[in-house]
């Protein structure tokens, strides 16, 4: 038995590989948050590695909550997820 299932309008997973995405989002949320502290802040022009590590910590943080709430949240529509990916809502 598969234990996901395409159809037209979704995926059906069970618990176990739901559990497992969700965790993946959970260390990826984790791993984000860490990014900006393990480069130094240096108020030069040189220093914008940080402020590039900010950015793209901050994205992931946006992302993995758009995965965790379209595998756990069933109440959250679609069109909410699909604006926060094609950045409509913003980058924060």
């Amino acid at each position: 038995m598969s234990e996901a299932t395409t159809e037209r309008e979704g995926v059906t997973l069970t618990h176990a590989r739901m559990i497992v995405c969700l965790e993946a989002a959970w260390e990826i949320d984790a791993l984000a948050r860490a990014l900006p502290c393990m480069v130094e802040r240096v108020d030069t022009a040189d220093g914008q590695a940080h402020f590039l590590a900010r950015g793209v910590a901050g994205r992931l943080l946006r992302l993995t909550s758009v995965l965790m709430s379209g595998l756990g949240e069933s109440d959250v529509p679609t069109h909410k997820l699909e604006s926060i990916i094609n950045l409509e809502s913003g980058q924060g």
